[in-house]
């Protein structure tokens, strides 16, 4: 069996994205109504607005500040997220949400053209739709990938990208000088993005090992350039765990097994599961996996056996450590659902034969009520006002009136922080000047050499009302120079949560 790419189904109906992404045929492409340019226009002007108006999250928030440290790497993921967000705030000189957040963003839709591209290629424009829309309105594709400064963005990009480079060497029989050398050094910046690229540059070379065309790329000297390329994406990591005891090797893998009774690993592997039905939306997450096993039982040479390669590899480890570890997290396996996305379009192009501009309507309807609602929380704090308190992580730092931190912590001493969480929060908030010193689990924070000459302090911590600060670490280490003070921070007309300050000296 060959591959040929798909047959438009009528005149007018093959839509190439990217040449729509010139300034006249993209207004034309507006004019006339076509749905997934108005799509994408509108996601991506959705993700501008969030990144305005919504506070930066826990886990950003520590990015912006251990960034502020250059390194080759960081403890818990590559570089690049770190390094993009940095270099949006060294160059304008400013940390806000939406500067540091531009570059995600831009990346995000990025990813949906070349997602798009890759599904037309393969099954048409329509079926090209569906699995956009799906990237799209997926929460987890909506959130993480597409905006918020998290690794999964630019991993989803340059796995895209990597693959739409080579997807006509593959099955096209169209090869570019710089087809495999492109492919290597965009797998070399996943790579550089977030470690879940090595199981995607393991998945492709299975892939290419079972199929016919795969197997001869091997006698060509273009495989084995983008290969080497590829793994030089991952020498600063490489470099950074050396010469920092594997840190990040060692937090990373220490995830992957934990002794635990086995009802407790079958919880955590129900739990991944619902997590992944929750990211990916019910229907899309089942609709997934069944493409991906009937293209595993397909032909060879078809492009859902090489979708469904890259597809299962990461599903099945990351599942499987969900069997053997503890705190799993369902997003791990995104990285392969973004691969089964086409295969689910060209499903979803099959089985539904008309309506399909009013369903995308649809479904951008509920995406445009679900990012309202994100911004009246992102201003208001609409669910602190209920009885169940949020998480101490979920606290919205950034929002809430700094007058009395600011007067708290002298511009030449240190910060004291409970653990990263708290301390990324804090570093943003009273910015570059006061360093940070971490009592309990600091990540990145152990690594920097922040205000070791300096004697005193500010504890700070956050704290929910009601609840009492537990001071036993830190009088391990400190000792308190003046009395303790608990600055309730109000946000929109009521308490959000406190904030408990207090000077400290080294012992």
């Amino acid at each position: 069996m060959s591959f040929s790419p798909a047959a438009p189904a009528r005149r007018g109906e093959d839509f190439c994205l990217l040449a729509a992404l010139r300034p006249h045929a993209y207004v034309k492409a507006l004019s006339r109504g076509e749905a997934i340019v108005w799509l994408l226009s509108l996601s991506f002007l959705l993700h501008l607005f969030l990144a305005a108006v919504v506070p930066l999250t826990a886990d950003e928030a520590y990015a912006v500040v251990v960034s502020r440290s250059h390194a080759l790497s960081y403890y818990d993921h590559p570089p690049l997220a770190f390094a993009m967000a940095r270099f949006m705030a060294d160059l304008t000189g400013s940390e806000s949400p939406f500067i540091t957040r531009l570059p995600f963003v831009l990346m995000g839709t990025g990813s949906a053209i070349l997602l798009f591209d890759i599904t037309r290629r393969f099954y048409g424009t329509r079926a090209a739709r569906w699995a956009c829309a799906a990237f799209c309105f997926s929460p987890f594709f909506f959130s993480f990938a597409q905006g918020l400064i998290m690794p999964d963005g630019p991993l989803d990009f340059f796995l895209l990208l990597c693959f739409w480079l080579i997807q006509p060497v593959l099955f096209m029989n169209r090869e570019h000088a710089l087809s495999w050398p492109g492919a290597g050094m965009a797998l070399g910046l996943a790579m550089m993005s977030k470690y879940h690229a090595v199981l995607f540059a393991a998945a492709a070379l299975i892939a290419l090992i079972l199929t016919p065309q795969g197997r001869r790329q091997f006698a060509r000297p273009g495989l084995w350039i983008g290969l080497a390329l590829a793994f030089a994406g991952a020498l600063p990591v490489v470099i950074w765990n050396a010469t920092h005891d594997w840190a990040s090797f060692s937090f990373q893998t220490a995830r992957a097994y934990h002794h635990t009774p086995l009802l407790g690993h079958l919880n955590n592997f129900a739990a991944v599961l619902i997590g992944q039905a929750a990211y990916l939306m019910p229907v899309t997450w089942f609709v997934a996996q069944k493409r991906i096993l009937a293209g595993l039982r397909g032909e060879r040479d078809a492009p859902d056996f090489i979708l469904a390669v890259l597809a299962i590899v990461p599903i099945a480890v990351f599942d499987l450590i969900a069997l053997t570890g503890r705190h799993s997290l369902p997003h791990w396996t995104m990285s392969g659902f973004l691969f089964a996305l086409p295969m689910l379009g060209h499903w979803r192009a099959q089985t539904v034969r008309t309506g399909h501009k009013q369903r995308l309507a649809l479904a951008a309807g509920i995406v445009v009520s679900a990012t309202l609602v994100l911004a009246l929380q992102a201003q208001f704090d609409l669910t602190s006002r209920l009885p169940a308190p949020l998480h101490r992580d979920d606290l919205g730092w950034q929002n809430l009136p700094w007058s009395e931190l600011h007067a708290a912590v002298p511009a030449t001493g240190f910060v004291v922080t409970p653990d990263w969480v708290s301390a990324g929060q804090a570093g943003l908030a009273l910015g570059e000047q006061r360093p940070i010193r971490v009592l309990g689990d600091a990540h990145q924070f152990r690594f920097m050499n922040q205000g070791l000459n300096q004697s005193g302090g500010t504890f700070v911590e956050a704290v929910m009302q009601g609840e009492r600060p537990d001071l036993k670490e830190l009088l391990k280490q400190y000792r308190l120079t003046g009395p303790m003070r608990r600055v309730p921070q109000d946000h929109a007309g009521h308490t959000a949560f406190d904030l408990v300050i207090a000077p400290v000296a080294s012992r």
